[in-house]
């Protein structure tokens, strides 16, 4: 139909809006370099160089992920090891509190039976029946009932061969 030649109207690339117009030069130098053919088209095989490069590059990126994975895991136990240690030491200082108590506890304890056992020392026969009497009947009264009496030595009977009388 026309014997004219056909003109391939080509638009011109424009930098998008917002973009750096250098790093646009950039990406359309490479372009016409990779189109060999000049057919507007980079083909498979004109992109053999630019191909290797990209593997290269992932490569190195999937690398430097696994890198700072292997950093943040690090960086994370370092987090576990100082929260354990923290803890560690709290539980060592209320270990050490609770045994202080504890000896604190049976020391006052100890005092307090020392000081019975220095009263009960030191009774004469008349202290030591008025002691009697009123742990067995609740008062210093010059008899105990057998009801009291029993009750008191409901579970001391193997102290019953221990106890010597005088006639």
């Amino acid at each position: 139909m026309g014997s004219g030649s056909s003109k391939n109207r080509v638009d011109v690339l424009t930098c998008p809006e917002g973009y750096s117009k250098e790093n646009f030069q950039k990406i359309c130098a490479l372009f016409d370099k990779l189109d060999q053919d000049s057919n507007l088209g980079v083909s498979s095989h004109e992109l053999s160089d630019i191909a290797e490069l990209h593997i290269k590059n992932c490569l190195i990126r999937l690398r430097a992920r696994i890198a700072g994975a292997q950093q943040d895991k690090e960086r994370e136990v370092q987090q576990l090891d100082e929260a354990f240690n923290d803890k560690v030491a709290i539980m060592r200082t209320e270990l050490e509190a609770a045994k202080n108590t504890l000896n604190q506890r049976q020391s006052t304890e100890s005092k307090r039976i020392e000081k019975q056992i220095a009263y009960y020392s030191g009774l004469n026969e008349t202290g030591k029946c008025t002691a009697f009497m009123k742990v067995v009947s609740g008062s210093s009264e010059d008899v105990i009932d057998f009801e009291s009496f029993f009750e008191y030595m409901k579970h001391r009977t193997d102290d019953i061969s221990n106890i010597t009388y005088k006639n």
